[in-house]
């Protein structure tokens, strides 16, 4: 796991909010999910490719019978298209089950795969999600 420097994971972050066009109140108010990324981003958990604005996240606890997913990786963009199948049967009241739908439509996997995530784990992937909500 590459590890980077506070200085360069706080200029990553900001690169991947501002291709995201986040507006500076949305990241005011979202400052612990900006920091926990940068603190990622530190450790070597997550790292974020400059061009395609793709995230990918090196689980701590691998997901699986054999522990056979040991990454996602998190789409740049996200529409309402994209996040529709993920969202059938989920109540507009469940913020929770919303929130594990907009992971699961930014890495692909079903919900099944991703409520099996380690809470550790889930910490970094609701501080990616906020950002599409």
């Amino acid at each position: 796991m590459a590890k980077v420097t506070p200085e360069i994971a706080k200029k990553e972050v900001e690169a991947w909010l501002d291709s995201k066009k986040i507006m500076q109140s949305v990241r005011d108010s979202n400052e612990d999910s900006t920091q926990l990324l940068i603190d990622a981003m530190v450790e070597g958990i997550i790292t974020i490719d400059s061009s395609s604005h793709v995230i990918t996240h090196n689980l701590n606890f691998p997901i699986g019978e054999g522990e056979e997913i040991k990454k996602l990786e998190y789409r740049p963009r996200l529409s309402d298209r994209l996040l529709e199948p993920y969202l059938k049967g989920v109540k507009p009241t469940d913020s929770d089950g919303r929130l594990i739908a907009y992971i699961c439509a930014l890495t692909q996997n079903s919900r099944g795969v991703i409520r099996n995530m380690d809470s550790v784990d889930k910490k970094i992937s609701l501080a990616i999600a906020v950002f599409f909500l």
